[in-house]
């Protein structure tokens, strides 16, 4: 009998947490009506619980720009499914990238809105919450051109999340020679650390001129280190290894400063309003390479150096 009565006892309480449970399930399910007859009639969420769980919801399926997280390498690469509406936007091209080639870009754009999937998988290295594009940069511009056409259009593509200390590392130099090991990149695509350090050095002697733009461009008097970059890259005299990194740096120093003794109209030519402000720029800054555009400096650089 005493055995039967613990039985009892036991059984009602198990019912009592059962009818909890239910009771917990039917509350949370009309909090869900509501919100979602709110979705629908195109309302705000009433209170703030209401929006906490919304916001719950938005961050179980993963990261805001990388999206659903489907599997970690041993090596700590990450590997997500993307979308490109939420991805492209919010990653910068690697500086010490290659330069676009805009044929290559136009016929990509061509191929990639006409089928209704984004072919191969793209590498991005990661630093500090900053995701930089190291591998598959004419395929995101293409579509980047795309977006630009159409708010709605998007494309699920498979990104590869590379960890690193710093952008301008030996270990991010390594992930690109990885990443590109083809055939359309030739030699001097690789990342030169000479160059690199050329562009830090540059910048630690011109502050505030050298720039590290997300457009890979500046404005006024100034340069991007990738405009500096790229310069270098494709100019036989830069690229020939036996010229040191100290000798290439002296060089340009030299050219700018024989460029500070040159006049207003040998720098500019005619006097403009807009011409003003770049001459005050470059006096202010001791930077006078940034009055060129990028094509005439490319034409200076080859006739200079040789």
């Amino acid at each position: 009998m005493d055995h039967l009565s613990t039985y009892d006892l036991v059984e009602g309480e198990f019912q009592e947490k059962i009818q909890k449970l239910e009771n917990e399930v039917k509350f949370y399910k009309q909090k869900i009506d509501i919100h979602e007859n709110n979705l629908v009639e195109g309302g705000r969420c009433q209170t703030e619980e209401e929006e906490e769980e919304v916001e719950a919801e938005v961050e179980v399926e993963g990261h805001i720009f990388l999206g659903k997280l489907i599997h970690q390498r041993p090596d700590n690469v990450k590997i997500y499914a993307s979308s490109t509406k939420r991805l492209f936007p919010n990653v910068t091209p690697w500086v010490f990238n290659r330069l676009l080639d805009l044929e290559h870009v136009k016929k990509l754009q061509t191929i990639m809105n006409e089928k209704a999937c984004f072919e191969g998988n793209i590498d991005i290295l990661g630093c500090n919450g900053e995701l930089c594009v190291v591998n598959g940069q004419h395929r995101v511009e293409a579509i980047k051109e795309l977006m630009k056409e159409d708010e709605k259009f998007d494309r699920e593509v498979i990104v590869n999340v590379h960890p690193v200390s710093s952008f301008e590392s030996e270990e991010a130099n390594e992930i690109f020679r990885a990443t590109n090991n083809n055939k359309n990149v030739e030699m001097r695509d690789n990342p030169q650390t000479k160059f690199q350090n050329i562009c830090n050095r540059l910048k630690d002697r011109y502050p505030g001129v050298i720039t590290s733009n997300k457009s890979g461009k500046a404005n006024l008097h100034r340069l991007d280190k990738k405009q500096i970059y790229n310069l270098m890259q494709y100019n036989e005299y830069f690229s020939d290894e036996t010229n040191t990194e100290d000798v290439l740096f002296q060089k340009i120093i030299e050219l700018n400063t024989e460029y500070s003794n040159k006049s207003y109209d040998e720098l500019l030519g005619r006097r403009g309003a807009k011409k003003d402000k770049l001459y005050n720029g470059a006096c202010k800054d001791n930077f006078y390479l940034g009055l060129h555009t990028e094509n005439q400096l490319a034409v200076l650089f080859q006739t200079r150096f040789k």
